[in-house]
């Protein structure tokens, strides 16, 4: 279906229903209604997507250093001297092609080349050399003019003080791009440089490996300020950091990210039934807590001891285990052994005393005695199986001491004779 039109004002619109009117003139025009896309006479209509258009201030700063011209046409390339060539240009030297920044680009708008003669096309990097050699803002006599436009100047001015507009990158293919090749992570702030196959190298690598970078690394400028704009996850954001910073400012966060340590293993013991280690707790920073049963050991037990060498009467029918503590743990299960012996001694000299074998009941700072089951009963649900086994073991020995000891008294006190007392001589 074709309609027929007649303009007589001469009107830019940036965008109509997801289509940009680029430029029209005066005259006849024919458009096409069922493709909505026409450049019959002077007035073209072109299906945009919608993407970003870079700041002024970021696109001033992308420029060839030998046309002057935006870096928008393929391929990108940069010089020995860090210095960025478009591809209207053609290298007189060899040179490094900039991959990274040609995928980062197509995801924004730039200005044709006549801009600053009022062409309004704002186009991809894909589309940039095809339209500038048709377009009609370009250069021209001056008697022979199409373009009246061209003729005169505006009383408009950029605005070169507004606020810039930060974007995520919008891909995983594109942030896989801007990787460094040596260390895997992202390209989040500068130095970055570049070699000849387009492989480029972040700012973490050049300084800490300075001396291995080779030389044919160049360091690109016009990547870190197309960057700029970008805002960069955190390098550990596979281990669950979801904080996002501009380029150039997460330098501080690497250093200090709780994602960066991982905690390493408290044992290096391997169980050759399964191979798999014992008494490691896989977990992120913090502390770890735990809960001590009555009948679960303070350590992972690592070795165990026959039944023999304990009494035959086995605490709830549990098999005793020899507790074998690694370096780390030796210093507190040496305090722990000490303090032990401590209440060992302590009951035992007070079994000495009241003559009972289990130590007293403290009930509000008075203290009651026990019978000797109620005593072994509460060691054995106050400490673990192997603790109360040796308690038992030390009670015993605390009798065996007891007896030796009161023998050993009475064979050497001296001999008395008894005397009949004087009221049993009176009674006689």
């Amino acid at each position: 279906m074709w309609k027929y039109y007649r303009l007589s004002i001469f009107t830019l619109s940036p965008d109509i229903f997801g289509y940009t009117i680029i430029t029209i003139e005066i005259g006849d025009i024919v458009i096409d209604s069922s493709s909505c896309v026409a450049s019959v006479g002077r007035v073209v209509f072109k299906k945009t997507e919608r993407m970003a258009s870079l700041p002024d201030p970021v696109l001033n700063q992308l420029r060839c250093y030998k046309c002057k011209n935006f870096l928008s046409c393929r391929p990108i390339s940069v010089t020995n001297k860090g210095e960025s060539i478009c591809g209207r240009c053609k290298p007189e030297q060899s040179v490094m092609l900039a991959h990274a920044y040609e995928t980062v680009a197509e995801y924004f708008l730039f200005p044709c080349k006549n801009w600053e003669q009022h062409c309004a096309y704002l186009l991809n990097i894909k589309d940039v050399m095809e339209h500038e050699k048709n377009c009609s803002f370009g250069n021209c006599c001056s008697i022979c003019c199409l373009n009246p436009g061209s003729l005169f100047k505006p009383d408009n001015k950029l605005d070169l003080t507004q606020s810039l507009k930060f974007y995520n990158i919008p891909d995983e293919e594109v942030l896989s791009v801007l990787t460094c090749t040596l260390c895997g992570y992202y390209l989040s702030s500068c130095p970055i440089h570049v070699n000849s196959d387009g492989y480029n190298i972040c700012h973490r690598c050049y300084t800490t490996k300075e001396g291995k970078i080779p030389l044919n690394y160049i360091r690109h400028k016009a990547l870190e300020t197309i960057l700029q704009i970008l805002l960069f996850p955190c390098v550990y954001r596979k281990r669950g950091c979801t904080k996002v910073f501009r380029f150039g400012y997460n330098t501080d966060h690497e250093k200090m990210c709780s994602y960066s340590r991982t905690q390493k293993s408290f044992s290096t013991f391997t169980d050759p039934n399964n191979g798999k280690q014992r008494g490691i707790v896989e977990t992120h920073t913090g502390h770890m807590f735990g809960t001590i049963t009555p009948y679960s050991q303070f350590f992972s037990a690592q070795s165990k001891v026959s039944t023999d060498s304990y009494p035959s009467e086995n605490v709830r029918g549990v098999e005793p285990l020899k507790v074998v503590p690694n370096e780390k743990q030796e210093r507190f299960f040496n305090q722990l052994l000490k303090h032990r012996e401590s209440l060992q001694y302590q009951w035992n000299r007070n079994s000495k005393i009241d003559g009972s074998n289990s130590p007293p009941k403290m009930a509000n700072g008075v203290g009651k005695p026990q019978s000797d089951d109620a005593a072994e009963n509460r060691d054995e649900f106050s400490l673990g199986k192997d603790l109360a086994l040796e308690m038992k073991t030390g009670k015993a020995l605390g009798r065996q001491y007891k007896d030796k000891h009161l023998t050993e008294t009475n064979h050497h006190r001296p001999y008395q004779e008894t005397k009949p007392s004087p009221k049993s001589n009176s009674l006689d």
